[in-house]
């Protein structure tokens, strides 16, 4: 299509799309990189819970090893 073959109220309404399309696009990829930072950061901490949490669990096996009924169930 031929900018100058259309009216001006044609192509405010096509720039209007092109531009709200452009932000949207902008928005989800922003989005998307958001998020994975989000994640990246709450990785470490997360690392750290779950050695806590198996050092817990050993603890625990560990006792009922040593309990008089010997961890039988």
């Amino acid at each position: 299509m031929i900018i100058a073959a259309i009216s001006w109220p044609e192509a405010v309404v096509e720039a209007t799309g092109i531009a709200a399309l452009a932000l949207v696009i902008s928005v989800l990829v922003w989005s998307i990189f958001r998020t994975g930072q989000t994640a990246i950061r709450h990785e470490p901490r997360q690392r750290e819970e779950l050695e806590t949490l198996r050092a817990e669990v050993d603890e625990l096996r560990g006792r009922l090893e040593r309990s008089p009924s010997g961890g039988a169930t």
